[in-house]
């Protein structure tokens, strides 16, 4: 019998996660856990969440389990764990709880009672090199891209350290966050194309025709911009990773087919730019526009159009219900899309496409239909149409 078997949940446990988990292509261990992991490399595992608390203990990744299987398949010392989820919740694992399972504690102190793990660790000082590495970003969203290229350097560093060394990536579900690193892992360091790539990461973390991956629209723009990254020089991808040095100016947004002037007055429609906080845990609104002021005019200059040291901005679009009585009715906002840019790799992709056309080298424009927005999660359902495409004119400052 496992050391460990008297302390996990029994079939009612084990029944939930082989159901939760059951589009997952699961590795098998010889362990008897019921784990959510999958080997996307040799060298590098996804898997969902692990937790050490009820009631989430019963259906989710078992930490402890988690960390016995890679200390047995792997060594102790021959991991390291990222943790690219930021909302919080109070049965998350702390870092602390982390430190007591993978220490000499695990052997002789209850594993489930997370008290205990406080107390124990809380008389450690020295954690170095004993916690997971949390980097994450906001779930259905693309990530900043210099972190992007952060997190897929520091998992080489450390892979390279050691042939026998493994990194395993989670989020919540390990997929659209830990399949976009993936991804953009395999494209720079195993010289996969993007197709590859996502292929690879489909087939290694899924059931055949459950999932295609990484899905999610602002995620693949960015693997996309990603795969532009890779093909410059090494002065150019220094130049875009210079990401708090560059400025830039909204000239104008014009809706190709809009809906918009057949809503009655209740009816606002926005547009808002928007940037991670410094945790990269929410948004700060940057720009806000009425539409409808839009389809007659262009931005002027009292305005103050500028997006300050920031080039990985979020677009939302919606309608505001403005009359209370509607409000109450159906809710506060009834169409929603969004999409995440890099300012800095549109540029250089217009650019590109357009060098021997554009007389002025800084001016450029960004080009957005519909059908290439997300959802309010990610996928991509966005309610009733209310334009065809999207153009915003940016100057580069």
């Amino acid at each position: 019998m496992n050391r460990f078997d008297d302390k996990r949940p029994l079939f009612a446990g084990t029944f939930l996660k082989s159901l939760i988990s059951s589009p997952i292509n699961k590795y098998k261990n010889d362990l008897g856990f019921e784990l959510d992991i999958s080997y996307i490399l040799p060298n590098l595992i996804v898997c969902s969440y692990p937790v050490v608390k009820y009631p989430k203990l019963i259906y989710r990744n078992n930490l402890m389990d988690l960390i016995e299987f890679m200390n047995v398949n792997h060594g102790p010392k021959n991991w390291k764990l990222y943790n690219f989820k930021v909302e919080k919740s109070v049965l998350d694992y702390s870092d602390k709880e982390f430190y007591y399972l993978t220490s000499k504690h695990t052997n002789t102190l209850d594993p489930l009672n997370y008290q205990t793990m406080e107390n124990v660790a809380s008389t450690v000082h020295d954690f170095s090199g004993k916690f997971p590495k949390r980097i994450g970003w906001l779930d259905h969203s693309s990530p900043p891209f210099y972190l992007l290229q952060e997190i897929i350097d520091d998992i080489h560093r450390y892979l390279m350290r050691n042939d026998k060394n493994v990194a395993i990536l989670h989020c919540k579900m390990g997929k659209g966050r830990c399949g976009t690193i993936s991804v953009a892992y395999m494209m720079k360091y195993s010289h996969y194309s993007v197709e590859d790539s996502c292929r690879n990461f489909m087939n290694s973390r899924f059931k055949p025709g459950v999932s295609k991956g990484v899905t999610i629209r602002s995620q693949l723009r960015y693997l996309k911009y990603h795969e532009l990254f890779l093909s410059l020089d090494a002065a150019a991808q220094k130049e875009v990773l210079r990401f708090n040095k560059h400025r830039y100016e909204i000239l104008s947004i014009h809706f190709v087919s809009p809906f918009f002037e057949l809503l009655p007055k209740s009816y606002c429609p926005k547009i808002k730019f928007k940037c991670y906080n410094k945790n990269r845990d929410g948004l700060i609104e940057m720009l806000n526009f009425n539409i409808n002021d839009l389809l007659s005019r262009n931005i002027n200059h009292s305005e103050n159009a500028i997006i300050e040291y920031n080039d990985d901005i979020k677009l939302e679009f919606g309608i505001l219900l403005i009359d209370s009585k509607i409000t109450k009715i159906v809710g506060k906002e009834v169409v929603y899309a969004k999409c995440w840019l890099n300012f800095y790799l549109e540029f250089m992709r217009f650019i590109e496409k357009e060098d021997s056309h554009c007389e002025d080298k800084r001016n450029y424009q960004i080009n957005l239909s519909w059908d290439k927005l997300d959802g309010p999660m990610g996928g991509p359902y966005k309610g009733i149409k209310v334009f065809d495409t999207v153009q915003i004119v940016v100057r580069k400052l």
